[in-house]
Order: C-alpha cells, then sequence, then structure tokens
C-alpha cells in the first residue's frame, strides 16, 4: 500500500502564502504538548519567523520530525491556528480526509517516514523526501469513509482515555515544575526572606547570595562541522540530549569524527552544564542538561553551549541540575531577548543572566528532597505510561489492520 517510488504520489504538500490575520492566533510548534490551546498567541507582524503554516480545513497537518505521534486532522477550531514550518501540511483530492489522516498515523506510513529522515540535531524529512512516498489503496472513496468511520468508531474510547491520561501527566509535570521553582528559589526555606531586586526572583532566604553567571565559570559554543563527518567516530552530545534531560545521558547515541584537539577543547565533564542556543521560540531557549559522569572522548553541538563551573565546591552539580532547568531563569532570557532577538541565546546573554546561590548544605539538602520527592512523581509517570503506550499500540494495530486491507469492511 505504501511504497517508496516515485510514480504516484497521491497527496500533495500545501505551501500557501501566510494569510495576513488581524488580531491574535494561537502558535503551533513541534515543541507544543498536544494541548495546542496553550500555545503562545501571535500577531502577523510579531509571530516568529517559522510560524508560516496557515491550513485548511480538511487539511492533514503532521511533524516533519522522526519518531514523533504529532499528527491533526484540521478542523474549524485548528484552522484558525497558524503552526510551524516544522509541520507538513498536506490534502489530496483522491482520498477521504479522515482516511488519509489514520494512514498516516500506521506503523507502515511511519517507518518509511523514520527511515527517510536525517539530520544531526533535529532528525526529519524534508518535502523532496517525504515525495518518495508512493500511496496507493485499492477501493473507492466510499470504501475509505466507511474504514475511517469504523476506525472512528473504534478509537474514539481508546483516544478518550488517552486524552485523560495525558491530563494527569500534565498535572505531575506541573507538580514537579512548582516544587522544582520553589525549592529553588528558597520558598521552602524557614530563613527570613530580602527582595532579590529580580522580579521573577522574587524575595529569597537572607543567607543566600546571588551573582551573574560569567563570575562563576566559563563559557564555550559546540562544534561546527560537515554534515559529511556525523554518523561515526567518537560520542557525540546533541540538540535533543540537552533539550529532553534533566541529566545528561550517561551514553549518547550521537556519533562525529572529531580530533584530539577538538576532544580535549570541547570535553564533556562532570559538572558542565549545557544549555540550548536555538528554538522556534523564546520560551524553548536555555533548556539545561547537567553532566554528572565524564563522557571519554566526547564534543557536543554548535546548537548548545557549555557552562563549566570554576568551584563545584561552590556550585553543586546535584542542586544546580534542578536550578538550571527551572523556569526561574528562562523568565530573565525572556524578558532579555524580547529587546535584542528572537529565538537565539548567545554567550553574552547567558553570561549576564544572575544566578541563586545557597550555601553548599543547603543545596544538598534540596538536592535530596527533590531526588526523593521528584523520583515519586517520576514513578507514578511511569505507570501512566505503560498504560499509555498499551493504548497506543492498540491503536497502531487497528489503524494499520484497517488501511492495509487485512479486516475487510461491507460496502
Amino acid at each position: 500500500m505504501i511504497k517508496t517510488e516515485r510514480p504516484s504520489f497521491s497527496f500533495s504538500i500545501n505551501s500557501r502564502p501566510v494569510i495576513r490575520f488581524k488580531g491574535q492566533k494561537t502558535y503551533v510548534s513541534t515543541g507544543d504538548s498536544d494541548d495546542m490551546e496553550a500555545g503562545e498567541l501571535v500577531t502577523y507582524t510579531n509571530r516568529p519567523s517559522r510560524a508560516n503554516v496557515q491550513p485548511k480545513i480538511g487539511d492533514i497537518i503532521f511533524a516533519k520530525m522522526a519518531n514523533t505521534s504529532k499528527t491533526f486532522l484540521v478542523d474549524d477550531r485548528l484552522s484558525k491556528m497558524i503552526f510551524s514550518t516544522g509541520f507538513f501540511d498536506i490534502s489530496s483530492d483522491k482520498f477521504d480526509n479522515r482516511f488519509l489522516y489514520y494512514l498516516i498515523q500506521s506503523d507502515e506510513f511511519d517507518g518509511y517516514k523514520n527511515a527517510y529522515s536525517e539530520g544531526t540535531t533535529q532528525v526529519s524529512i524534508s518535502d523532496k523526501r517525504l515525495k518518495r512516498i508512493s500511496i496507493t489503496f485499492e477501493g473507492d472513496l466510499e470504501k475509505q469513509k466507511i474504514i475511517a468511520s469504523v476506525l472512528d468508531c473504534k478509537l474514539s474510547k481508546v483516544d478518550s482515555i488517552i486524552h485523560e491520561i495525558e491530563g494527569k501527566q500534565e498535572y505531575l509535570n506541573a507538580l514537579k515544575n512548582n516544587l522544582i521553582d520553589s525549592a529553588v528559589t528558597g520558598a521552602l526555606s524557614s530563613e527570613n526572606k530580602v527582595e532579590s531586586n529580580y522580579s521573577w526572583i522574587g524575595k529569597i532566604p537572607v543567607n543566600w547570595k546571588i551573582r551573574k553567571l560569567r563570575f562563576l565559570g566559563s563559557f564555550q559554543n559546540g562544534i561546527s562541522t560537515d554534515s559529511s563527518f556525523f554518523g561515526s567516530g567518537y560520542p557525540f552530545v546533541n540538540y535533543t540530549d540537552v533539550y529532553n534531560n534533566l541529566v545528561l545521558p550517561f551514553e549518547v547515541k550521537g556519533l562525529v569524527e572529531s580530533r584530539l584537539v577538538d576532544q580535549t577543547r570541547l570535553s564533556v565533564k562532570y559538572g558542565d552544564v549545557f544549555f540550548t542556543r536555538t528554538s522556534e521560540t523564546i520560551e524553548e531557549i536555555g533548556f539545561a542538561s547537567t553532566c554528572l559522569k565524564d563522557i571519554s572522548n566526547a564534543v557536543f553541538s554548535g546548537f548548545l553551549i557549555r557552562f563549566r563551573p570554576f568551584s563545584l565546591e561552590i556550585m553543586n552539580p546535584d542542586f544546580f541540575k534542578y536550578y538550571f532547568r527551572s523556569n526561574i531563569h528562562r523568565h530573565f532570557f525572556v524578558k532579555e531577548m524580547n529587546i535584542v532577538t528572537r529565538c537565539s541565546l548567545g554567550q553574552g546573554l547567558l553570561k549576564n543572566m544572575p544566578v541563586l546561590i545557597p550555601p553548599v548544605t543547603e543545596q544538598i539538602k534540596i538536592s535530596r528532597f527533590l531526588d526523593e520527592k521528584c523520583s515519586l512523581i517520576e514513578q507514578l509517570n511511569t505507570v501512566l505510561q505503560k498504560k499509555k503506550d498499551v493504548l497506543n499500540a492498540f491503536r497502531k494495530s487497528a489503524i494499520y489492520e484497517y488501511v492495509s486491507g487485512k479486516k475487510e469492511v461491507s460496502q
């Protein structure tokens, strides 16, 4: 049904010019959760440059990134939003919209999409490579509509339960984030509080200090090299290793042909903190991941900035893995980057970031408290994720059986 042949590519990629709109639209990036209502509100003039996809009702929107299930059938509500160019906007005059929506979620299509994806930091499929996937289907539009209706019926309850699980996961994540924010700013401390002179930080314990990050360590941008050097060689810390993790994975999957001089200058050592430099929105800039174990012979991506503390006796990594992952300092980025530029974090701005420094004994106490509480939250999240995985597997299986014709429907 799905082939990697050029001839009969049965849907088209829409590249309509963005229509000038009045007021505000919700901007949806590939990094947003499935609750798209929570996206950033933008106007036509201040929207990010990537906010350049305006689908019509009936179009199918799906993410270009590999290994992601972000696929939406555009209804009246979604047609009023504006999407990132990280999404494909497609339509077809040969397929029923709902049938095509399900087909794109099938394992078969997903397998071809992932196989044809490429990239070193964010693996995704290009327009050109997507067009190499050909779709054929034995049956008319009426049969497609029947299959889509059967799947609507079979999956409505499943989708409802998945939605409930995702709501619980969002609650747990918000609970964890609020707990971290409170702990690393001293809100849980019994010490007397004084004004920090930073509105986004508020009052802090009297025995805590604030110092600019430039006085606490050194900074280094990552490697910049030709794409032909990636895929083999030595360990390579990429953007997603940092964006997706509080603690840097001890074993990273990326590889790059790096030289000894690169491995020395761009090393990955215990206590290092890596910040994401670029993203679609300001809110996603400056995500940090802390290294808690040396990675031998490793280098890191040019889309990252490494901060290396002068003294781990002043900056305990177990505390600062939480501090730099909190939302507190991101308020600073948002405030300052509205003046400087969008979607790119430079060393200059990072160096000027005010950082809270509790006494080391308190750093250790807070990190142990957060380790315990966050571990409990993660355990609950893991249980929910396992339930969600089972439901998604059932969903994938049902879609495959019907869109592939393995299960017949009567017309």
